[in-house]
């Protein structure tokens, strides 16, 4: 039986705001129609090679984002990146990180 790591409050603080990060992402993608493969694919257009399973993480905030990727990813979503600014920013007052 695999023993369950204890997250800090810090390190439960970042997995949350990943989560809603990605949250944002696949909202965005599905209000467009966007599947995660026609993501992939105008990613690789933009010169991002970008798997399925790597735009899967990002939006069940496995994993953080590179900032080049965020952007090309916002843009092709068209995502205001100051109203998801904002509403991460909300978040973290919730934690007080």
């Amino acid at each position: 039986m695999k023993k369950q790591k204890v997250l800090t409050t810090k390190e439960q603080n970042k997995k949350h705001i990943l989560l809603k990060l990605g949250n944002e992402i696949r909202n965005a993608r599905e209000k467009k129609h966007i599947s995660r493969v026609m993501l992939s694919h105008e990613l690789y257009d933009y010169g991002f090679s970008l798997s399925v399973d790597s735009i899967i993480s990002y939006e069940l905030g496995r994993v953080g984002i590179p900032p080049a990727t965020l952007f090309i990813i916002a843009a092709i979503l068209d995502m205001d990146l100051m109203v998801v600014r904002k509403n991460l920013l909300e978040e973290l007052k919730k934690f007080d990180m």
